[in-house]
This record gives C-alpha cells, structure tokens and sequence, in this order.
C-alpha cells in the first residue's frame, strides 16, 4: 500500500485506475470497506466506465452491510457494459439477501437467459422460486438442471423438498429413495426421506430412520437436524437443544441447526437468543424464506415491529400464497399503529385462506383499535360459526365493549370468561383495565395482583398496575413496575417511555429523557415518544424544541392528537393566540369524541380570557368522560372568572370526589369561599391543600390573604413569607 501511495500516475488514467481498484481489493481484504469504496470511487472519477469497479465496489457495499448500494453499482457494471451478466448473478443473490425475492428472480432470470448452460444458475432459480412458493416453476428449473448434468445431485435435493411442499410427500419419498440407489449420497437421501415421513407425520418412523441414518453416518448433519425437528414436535426441547448444540460444534455456520436452535429458544419465549441464532443463519445464507418469517416474529416480541416489517415482506415476495407472514406482519403494523394497513394484511391472509383463524384474531384487534366496534362484534360471530367451542369469545367481547366505552356489559362479560377460566392471569389483566376504566382503581390494582401471581412473568400486568400508579399520581411507586416489565421485557419501548413520563412528573427530566431516548431507540417511529419528549420541553419551557418535537410526532402520526394540543399549549405560553386556538381546533377535528381535546380547548380559551366559552369546554369534556377530575378542577376555575362561586365550588368539589387528595382544588374553593365572604371555610380550605402539600407556594399565599381579613396580621405575613420562601411569585 505504501509503495501505491508513493507513485503518481495522474497522467496515467488507465494505470491508475487499476491501481486503484487494486488498493482498493486490499483495503477490503483488510475489512476497510469504507477508505475501499474511497478508492473505487477516485478510480471512477478517472473512468466511469470501468464495470470491473463498478462490481468492486458493490462487493465493497455488500460486505459493508449496504445491499441496495451494492445491488445499484452491480446495475452501473451492466450500464457501462451490458455484457457483463455475472452483475446479475451478484444482483439476484443481494436481493435474495434482502428478501426481495421477486427481484431476485428477475435478476437470475436474465443471468440464465445469456447463459444458458450454467445448471448452478437453475438450482439458484429454483430455490427463489421454491420461496416464492412458485413450486412448479421450480421443479421445472431441477428438472433443468437434471438435463444439464443428469447426476446433479442438487437438483434431486432441491425437487425433493419442492415435492415436500406441495404435499406430493410419497413421490418426495420416491425421489429421496432414487439417491438411496447412490452410494455417494445415500446417506443424505436418508434424511430426506426421514423429512417425508415427518411431513406425513409419522413420527415414529420418521424417528427410526433418522437414528438408522445416524448410526450408519454419523458424521453427516442432516439426520441431526430431522432428529431435532421431531423432537421440536413432540415438545422436548431439551433433547433438541443437546443435538443442535452437537451441530453447531462441528459447525458454528450449520444453517439448519441454527434454525432449529432458535425455534427452541422462541418457543421457550428466550428471543435475544432465538434472534442471535436467526442472525447467524442469515450470515451464512438467506436461501430459506423461514429465516425472514421467523426473524420478523422475534423481532416484533423484542418490541421492534418497524424492523419486522422488512422480514415479513422478504418472506412474502418469496412465498405469496401463504396467510402467514401477512398476518405476521399486520400484527407488526398494529404495534405501529398503522391499522388501515395492517386490516389490508387481514384481508390478503383471508383471501388465501378464509377459515384462517389467526387472521380472524388479528382482524378483531385491529378493527378495535380503529373504533369499527359493531364490526369487530360481526368478525366475533364469524370466529363463533368456525369454532362453536372458541373459550375467547366473552373475553373478545370484553374487551370490544370496554372500548365502546360499556364498561359495565365489558365486566359483566369477562366476568363470564372468568367463571370457566379462574386461573387466567390474562383475564384478570384484563378485568384491572375495564374496573380502570370504570374508575375502581383500588379493585383494579387487585385485579393486577392476581394476574401477576397467576402468571408471575405477565409484563402486561405489571405495566397495567404501574400505569394505574401512574394515573393516580404515584409517580415513585409507579416506577417499580415498569422497570419490572423492562426486566421482564427489556426490547419493549412502551415501558421506557411510561418511566420517562412517571420521571418526569417526579421533575427528573434528565432520567426522562433518557427513558425516552431508549424507547424511540427501541421503536424509531414512536410518534408519542416524540410528542412525550415535546411535553417535557415545554415543561422546562424550551419552546422551540417542544416544537420540534411535536412536529417529529405530527409527521409520523398525522391523526395522534395530543401532538396538535401539545402544540396549542406552546403557542399559547408564547401568547400567541391564533395559532393556539388554531391546533387546539385541529385537534378536535382529529378527535371529536375525545374528552381531552374539549377540556384543551378550554384551557386555551380561558387563558386568553374567554371564560364563558372554556365553561362550554370543560362541560363538553365532563359529557364524554365524567371520571376526569382535571376537567371539574378547570370547570371550576372557569366558573371562578365569571364569578359563579357556587358552581365553582361544585365543580371543584366533585374534582375532590374523584381525587380525593386534588391540592389545587381546595385552594380554588378557598378562593370561591373569600369571593363570597366565607372567610373561616376558605381557611379550612387552605389548610387542607397544605395538608395534603406542605410545599404549596400558593396555598400559603392565599391562607395570608384570608388571615389578614380576619386581622391576623402575624400569622398572615408568616404565610405571606412562606408562600414567597417556597417560590410563589406575588
């Protein structure tokens, strides 16, 4: 490399392009894919139309983990040089890499069409058409082969498995018992036979030629892995680990056994090891469409759907008429949120096959979530006419009544669920959120607490009683129980982004914004993490970057309102009037039905002094959720600026009756009781809110002035001083 460096052959174009390219080879050699695409692209700068760099460089790419950069500079060799069909061979394996199988198959199907007599090429074709499930064009590819090299023995391999998965498991048998006839590979037509008779599920034969096969080759990995695959069936995963463990010492990169190890471990719910083994899998090769399907399901349980969903797609560009993947990945777009599109999914994976019941599951929960109740009660029928005895029916409809806000019809049903299934910790999970919903938190912390000792590793219930803590205002004691589910469930974006929220109510910013980083590090497009992290700015009033913040959140989820009631708050600690009120309408327009956009709106008005129409808010927020004490809390101040003192103190006292310990909304009846000459009541008033917080600045303040009323100068400027002392700006 020095003596490359040492010459100059600026005036020498051809020379020192390849030279460069030469340079470049080494410093990839040396894993220096970064200062190579350097070299290549300084040799491309001399000649651009040099294919040999261009496939260089998208060699460099591809190692550097940068498939679609390699697969466009294999697409610039063939621009500069349309002769070059070797591009396409590297073109079609990147994208099987990449799981684009369709635009492997075209990149293989010009490789062949310009050279036609290559019978590796056909078996390359063959095993994307074999993922894209297109199984008679790839047996047509083996029989191919077999024409060109009649002893391909590859090609029976591949024909084989194809027969398997088009159900043709005798003729696969046939075909396996043909390279039985073959000294040389008699012993590998063993293992394929024994993955015929697993498919025919007659496991006990299947089992006894697997332990022929390896008695008589036991150096062979493929017995190994049918072995493995049978005890995966009968449930003895301890045995299956041992002889995947066997495997993968003789050989680390045994692409089989590691799928069989991570299906182990994914079965046993251990995903960081079940992806590690799916990871090294695809390190080896990406030729088996089950690698993406498996690593999109593991991925989503680590809590990273928008990973999953590149998997899913890979999987089903290789094999389109399976329900499967894309019922796996609407369930990662319903983590995302994006629901439209994951009930599309639904519907694809019924098309295929309209008495798949997962796609019944996953079609209720996603039309819930998009408020088409009465639709999800008709998709609950269906399931119901499919399977008369479905045990989920009441606790499906629990759930679709909560959500349709009949919290009582939703008790009434689980309650239903859970005389036949006493020990489901789910069902008591679920009975917390409805009695939550119902405002019995007390009952719905109990309900979390047998969930939790029914199923002790049930993150959910964990996270639900933590939320409860939350919501009641325990922020400390909420803390627990999310970082119990973090423990329990250390991918999962959700519990970071509660802690961060109960931290920064706690005034811990800093450990908020952390939890908040780890969250969105966890889910990228975690729009109200975002709109979290607006909230906390705005908090510390950092304005520009609330904005920005909440901007990030609009973009990646235009219809999540608190994004837009975010905003308007912003706008309106900076006094600007129009646009506040601008998002605060905007988020009602997202949101009609919400009872926090009316309650919004109407902390907006107010602040800008219009009392009467913020009255009309609050009400209107208190129609649609009457279990909000925030909402009698800001009804009652409303009241208070208009000079309704006794509405004022009605409101408030029911923002009482729902939290008993509301601080602020004793201070606001001691204020209604001095407008209306109750001094004495407005002290008692005062003097609970201290109670309650002996650091409330404004409580003090008011006490003072209700004390100097009553000519208690002393003990008016003690208060006077403390309120000041604790920093209450008079």
């Amino acid at each position: 490399m020095e003596v490359l460096n040492a010459f100059d052959f600026a005036d020498w174009n051809g020379k020192m392009c390849t030279l460069l390219k030469c340079k470049g080879e080494v410093l990839c050699a040396m894993d220096r894919y970064d200062e190579a695409i350097e070299c290549y692209n300084e040799a491309l700068i001399i000649d651009n139309n040099r294919a040999d760099v261009y496939l260089k460089k998208g060699e460099a790419y591809y190692h550097f983990e940068l498939p679609q950069h390699a697969i466009y500079m294999y697409k610039e060799a063939l621009r500069v040089k349309n002769d070059c069909y070797v591009a396409y061979f590297f073109i079609g394996v990147t994208y099987k890499e990449l799981g684009e199988y369709q635009s492997a198959l075209e990149a293989f199907n010009s490789y062949i069409d310009a050279v036609p007599y290559v019978p590796e090429a056909y078996i390359e074709r063959a095993e994307t058409l074999h993922l894209l499930n297109m199984y008679f064009e790839a047996k047509n590819d083996c029989d191919k082969a077999l024409e060109l090299r009649p002893n391909f023995w590859s090609a029976y391999y591949r024909k084989g498995l194809i027969l398997c998965e088009i159900g043709e498991y005798e003729e696969a048998i046939e075909n396996f018992e043909r390279l039985l006839d073959n000294e040389e590979f008699s012993d590998i037509a063993g293992y394929f036979k024994g993955i015929a008779l697993k498919n025919l599920e007659r496991y006990e034969e299947a089992l006894e030629c697997v332990d022929k096969y390896i008695s008589k080759n036991s150096e062979y990995r493929e017995p190994y892995l049918e072995k493995i695959d049978i005890l995966i069936a009968i449930e003895d995963y301890e045995k299956a680990l041992e002889f995947c463990d066997l495997l993968l010492d003789r050989d680390a990169k045994d692409i089989g056994a590691l799928i069989k190890k991570s299906g182990v471990f994914y079965r046993q719910e251990k995903f960081e090891e079940a992806l590690k083994c799916i990871e090294d899998a695809l390190a080896v090769s990406d030729d088996y469409p089950a690698l993406y399907y498996y690593k999109g399901e593991i991925l989503r349980n680590m809590g990273k759907p928008e990973e999953s969903i590149e998997y899913f797609d890979r999987y089903i560009m290789k094999v389109p008429d399976q329900p499967n993947p894309y019922i796996g990945r609407a369930k990662s777009l319903y983590a995302m949120q994006e629901y439209e599109e994951a009930l599309d999914c639904c519907e694809k994976a019924l098309s295929i096959d309209d008495k798949y019941m997962e796609g019944y599951y996953s079609k209720v929960h996603i039309l819930m979530q998009m408020n088409r109740y009465e639709d999800v009660l008709e998709v609950l029928d269906r399931i119901k006419e499919l399977e008369e005895d479905f045990p989920f029916f009441h606790y499906e409809r629990a759930e679709v009544f909560k959500r349709m806000g009949d919290y009582e019809k939703a008790l009434e049903n689980i309650d239903i669920y859970l005389e036949k299934f006493q020990d489901d910790g789910y069902a008591h999970e679920k009975r917390a959120n409805i009695l939550f919903a119902l405002g019995r938190f007390d009952e719905a912390i109990e309900e979390c607490d047998k969930a939790i000792e029914f199923e002790p590793e049930l993150s959910d219930a964990y996270y639900g009683k933590g939320y409860i803590l939350y919501y009641t205002g325990q922020f400390e004691e909420s803390i627990s129980y999310f970082d119990k589910v973090i423990e329990l469930y250390p991918k999962g974006a959700y519990a970071y982004y509660s802690k961060g929220n109960s931290l920064k109510y706690l005034g811990d910013f800093e450990g908020a914004l952390e939890n908040y980083n780890y969250a969105i590090n966890l889910w990228h497009e975690f729009a109200e993490c975002y709109s979290a992290i607006g909230h906390l700015y705005f908090i510390v009033g950092n304005y520009t970057n609330s904005l920005i913040f909440y901007d990030r959140a609009e973009s990646l989820k235009p219809d999540y309102v608190y994004s837009y009631i975010g905003k308007s708050q912003v706008y309106m600690a900076l006094g600007e009037m129009e646009n506040a009120i601008k998002y605060s309408e905007k988020a009602l327009e997202i949101s009609p039905d919400d009872a926090e956009t009316y309650n919004n709106k109407g902390k907006i008005l107010g602040y800008f002094g219009m009392f009467d129409e913020a009255v009309s808010c609050f009400q209107a927020a208190i129609e649609l959720n009457a279990s909000q004490s925030e909402y009698y809390y800001n009804l009652g101040n409303a009241y208070l600026m208009i000079n309704e003192f006794e509405n004022a103190i009605a409101s408030y006292n029911k923002a009482i009756h729902i939290y008993p310990e509301y601080e602020a909304s004793y201070v606001g009846i001691g204020k209604a009781q001095m407008c209306l000459e109750n001094v004495e009541e407005a002290l008692e008033s005062f003097d609970k809110a201290i109670e309650l917080n002996p650091q409330y600045a404004e409580a003090y303040y008011f006490k003072s002035e209700a004390l100097r009323v009553l000519d208690e100068d002393e003990e008016a400027q003690e208060c006077y001083e403390k309120a000041l002392e604790l920093g209450y700006n008079a």
